[in-house]
């Protein structure tokens, strides 16, 4: 079912995003701080909800993971317009997700669903640490940032090599 509580939720995330953005371009960051703790934690109330109603689904799941990818491209590229960050983690952020995405599209043909790792989990939820770490101008922001993108490189890697061992057992098969 589409239209159930998690997936609101996570509609409600993607909705804040313009004005999450607004409020950061016009530096405000106290708004932009509570705004983007909120769709932070909408992001474990979905995924809460979800598990406790039965209402994990495939959209779901999708939907969630285009929803954080959109948040984070989104927040990197305007922290690094707003000079909050160097552009070059845009670069780097760029890459293994478009890497993931197609490893996940690769899963998707096989398994006619999406697979979501532990360390992808992982990523996603010290991205959003992160973001807050930089917003808050917090000491160790640069230690989290390196460590975040260590996280996410390393969830890319993982699902390429699943992917590859799916196309490797596919040629295999036939």
């Amino acid at each position: 079912m589409i239209l159930n509580i998690p997936n609101t939720i996570t509609f409600m995330r993607l909705a804040l995003l313009p004005l999450f953005a607004i409020t950061l371009i016009n530096s405000k960051l106290d708004y932009s701080l509570v705004i983007f703790i909120i769709m932070a934690l909408s992001d474990r109330i979905d995924g809460i909800s979800a598990k406790l109603g039965k209402q994990v689904t495939e959209f779901g799941k999708s939907f969630d993971s285009f929803t954080d990818w959109s948040v984070f491209l989104t927040t990197f590229i305007l922290l690094a317009v707003l000079g909050y960050i160097d552009s070059i983690w845009v670069l780097l952020l760029i890459f293994p997700v478009i890497m993931m995405l197609i490893s996940k599209i690769i899963f998707l043909k096989k398994h006619k669903k999406i697979i979501v790792t532990m360390i992808a989990r992982i990523s996603v939820g010290m991205a959003y640490v992160t973001i807050i770490s930089i917003l808050m101008d917090f000491i160790y922001q640069n230690q989290i940032l390196i460590l975040t993108f260590i996280l996410i490189y390393i969830s890319m890697f993982k699902y390429l090599i699943m992917a590859y061992n799916f196309i490797n057992s596919s040629k295999k098969a036939s």
